[in-house]
């Protein structure tokens, strides 16, 4: 049996592929395939992928990174599965680390990143304590006391048996779809590692703060945020947790939320706002998270005290 599958979601990636799968192709632990799904390219992708005989390759109607994703696992054959962006690379031994790792009964296995520059200048290593397998209550709970508390979607490795079993999928046509089933699916698993080992580059391009940047974008992510987190809310108050456990989850969400009013423009902030009242968001926000807001940006933890009353 295949123990690892790498899917790469692309769209358009010409300029980034080659170097992808051959970066892919480096790892020094054999058993794994590559799930290529190129999402509607318009490029020369497929001419590129046509030259390496192993990559699974599929194309698709364009529907974006999240159906690009869906489609991706749907036709893997990996026990686990792991994501890897076209433009980012990672560590040769990454597989060989995680599967050095793993125990049949792990659900998710974690690991670190770090970010770089286009000239592969490391920016920032994001990296947590090892630890032994835990319940995924327990790896939210790290989660949320970190710094940082927000995980990318490429720095798991994923049992597909109990991300099929759970029905998990990520949100079609909309942003932040990381955050719309990660933090669920990690505090749903039975087991959880997480690896004091950052295997990989997260490439910040100057395309990317540029996109960052334009405005409707930043609209659309903020009210996508929101129905992500009409989701999470729905289906963790309505499953089996205890109510302390719901409250940090709640907590989380919201937290999240908050933070996206300072990331639109001003005249677009009352309205979201409101948005937030009606789902009684701040409410829910319980005084650990703010303290993470205070770690991000004292003076944001100011401005979100004073929405917040």
């Amino acid at each position: 049996m295949i123990k690892f599958s790498i899917i790469v979601a692309s769209y358009n990636g010409e300029k980034y592929i080659d170097n992808c799968i051959k970066n892919i192709l480096s790892q020094t632990y054999k058993n794994y395939e590559i799930v290529l799904i190129d999402d509607g390219s318009t490029d020369n992708t497929k001419e590129v992928v046509k030259k390496y005989k192993d990559v699974k390759y599929y194309k698709i109607k364009h529907q974006g990174v999240s159906a690009a994703r869906n489609y991706g696992i749907e036709k893997s054959s990996g026990e686990y599965f792991i994501f890897i962006d076209a433009d980012d690379y990672v560590k040769e031994d990454m597989l060989e680390v995680i599967n050095d790792n793993l125990t049949s009964d792990v659900d998710l296995i974690k690991y670190g990143y770090n970010l770089v520059d286009e000239n592969k200048k490391t920016l920032n290593t994001y990296i947590d304590d090892k630890t032994d397998t835990i319940s995924g209550t327990k790896a939210f709970e790290i989660l949320c006391n970190k710094k940082v508390p927000f995980d990318m979607i490429c720095i798991y490795a994923y049992n597909k048996k109990y991300w099929v079993d759970n029905k998990y999928e990520f949100k079609k046509g909309c942003y932040h779809e990381d955050f719309g089933i990660i933090p669920y699916a990690l505090l749903k698993a039975s087991s959880v590692k997480i690896l004091n080992y950052a295997p990989y580059y997260y490439v910040q391009t100057d395309n990317s703060i540029t996109r960052n940047n334009d405005e409707e974008k930043i609209i659309k992510k903020a009210y996508d945020y929101l129905i992500h987190y009409d989701f999470l809310y729905t289906k963790v108050n309505n499953d089996n947790f205890d109510s302390n456990t719901k409250k940090i989850f709640n907590s989380y969400i919201a937290n999240g939320a908050v933070l996206k009013i300072f990331t639109l423009p001003k005249n677009e902030r009352k309205k979201y706002v409101e948005e937030l009242k009606q789902r009684n968001v701040f409410d829910n926000i319980q005084n650990n998270l703010k303290r993470n807001i205070l770690k991000l940006s004292p003076s944001l933890y100011s401005l979100v005290m004073k929405v917040i009353k």
